[in-house]
């Protein structure tokens, strides 16, 4: 019997075709986790970036700025205390950078800032780097605060987010700038997705093997009963068709069986009629 190629059989082509579902699946599961995750961990920094928003809004206000900055020095008792306030507030909500920027003639100035780490705060009145002067730009045009950008910052992750300073009357009298690092959650983000894709690629590998192993087994009929057929296609047709087959394949059986049988007849009647001939020859 022909031998046939494995990227040709029955049991490759099915199994393949289980796998390449199988794979789509796992596939938009992945997308599908991954962009719930993001969206749990995006939703939840814009609510604490919200919410230490609303902190600041309530510990100054228009007036608090402008004495600030009409006393330009930042040894005032009032410039100590908000710093020490903003501080404390960048360590209850983990923020990285905490800071108050305000616009002097066209310029972004930072005001106060409430970075925890003192060496990297920024001196009252020190530039705003150019790379963030279009963001408060469009903060000042949009009147609208921008959430969750994220920056390389010096081999880590910020989560940055900027949010108008208004008075009353709903004027913009300063801004605020919230940095928090992200680096270990967007890590342990990639662990986890890295896990789930090795996690789904072992389950793969032991779906494929279990459904080609079920597979070939299920289609082992089909090499008996081919089997069969090569032999009556011999001449065999003593050769009786046995097994206990099931489903389709049973049918299959049965008919090759009458098929067969049918065959045995036919060719045990041309044998006694010609024997008959022959005979009816001698006798004239």
């Amino acid at each position: 019997m022909e031998k046939i190629k494995f990227t040709e059989k029955i049991s490759t082509r099915l199994v393949s075709i289980a796998l390449i579902c199988f794979i789509l699946t796992a596939a938009l599961l992945l997308s599908i986790n991954f962009y719930t995750l993001n969206t749990i961990t995006n939703n939840q920094m814009n609510l604490i970036a919200n919410n230490t928003w609303s902190a600041v809004n309530n510990l100054v206000d228009e007036n608090t700025v402008q004495e600030m900055i009409m006393g330009k020095t930042q040894d005032s008792r009032l410039y100590k205390d908000i710093r020490k306030s903003l501080v404390a507030l960048s360590s209850a909500t983990t923020a990285k950078f905490l800071y108050i920027v305000i616009e002097n003639n066209g310029t972004w100035e930072y005001l106060i800032d409430g970075t925890i780490v003192e060496s990297d705060m920024a001196s009252l009145f020190e530039k705003v780097e150019d790379d963030y002067k279009p963001i408060y730009d469009e903060v000042k045009k949009s009147q609208e605060a921008q959430f969750g950008e994220v920056e390389d910052y010096e081999g880590s992750l910020l989560y940055t987010n900027y949010f108008p300073l208004k008075n009353t009357s709903g004027e913009i009298y300063a801004y605020c700038g919230i940095d928090f690092d992200v680096t270990e959650l967007f890590e342990k983000k990639s662990e986890l997705l890295i896990l789930t894709t090795g996690l789904l690629a072992i389950i793969l590998a032991v779906i494929g093997f279990i459904l080609y192993s079920y597979i070939k087994k299920s289609l082992k009929p089909i090499e008996t009963l081919a089997s069969d057929c090569e032999l009556l296609a011999n001449y065999e047709i003593c050769h009786k068709i046995e097994g206990n087959y099931r489903g389709e394949f049973s049918l299959l059986k049965t008919s090759l069986s009458q098929l067969q049988t049918n065959n045995y007849n036919l060719i045990k009647q041309i044998y006694y009629l010609g024997k008959n001939i022959q005979d009816n020859f001698k006798s004239v």
